[in-house]
């Protein structure tokens, strides 16, 4: 908390400026980048100048991705990040169905973008039948019944 000196009527008082710790970035994030707890530090500011969407826990940022160049020492707002993309619109993915012990693998092109458990349109490759999947990793989607 910081102290503030002020004149009121020719007399000198004090009042404390309330503050509120913030995560901020310790540099600079480019588009899509995922940003991680050592990213991260605790900022102090005055609590006048803090907006209702600045985030104010390091777990709401910690594996997200940014949207947008964000800056070192600056607010993050909810708006600035997004999921991290496991899978790319336009790349081919591992396309995996399974039934009971039965599991069939075969590669598919994504036509969409996604996250963890967004489900998103693939062509599989070798039918070019196209089929709703669940994002379950990196490059790899699943049919699910």
């Amino acid at each position: 908390m910081a102290l503030v000196a002020a004149s009121l009527w020719g007399a000198a008082a004090v009042a404390a400026e309330k503050t509120i710790e913030l995560p901020v970035l310790t540099s600079p994030k480019a588009i899509n980048d995922v940003i991680t707890a050592d990213d991260l530090v605790m900022q102090e500011f005055p609590s006048h100048r803090v907006k209702g969407d600045m985030l104010r826990d390091s777990t709401q940022i910690i594996g997200q991705a940014a949207k947008r160049q964000l800056l070192a020492g600056k607010p993050i707002r909810l708006i600035d990040l997004r999921r991290e993309q496991l899978v790319q619109r336009g790349e081919n993915v591992a396309l995996i169905y399974r039934n009971g012990t039965l599991e069939i693998t075969a590669t598919g092109k994504a036509m969409e973008s996604g996250a963890l458990d967004d489900i998103i349109r693939v062509t599989n490759n070798n039918s070019n039948r196209t089929v709703d999947a669940t994002i379950t990793g990196p490059k790899q989607v699943e049919i699910r019944e």
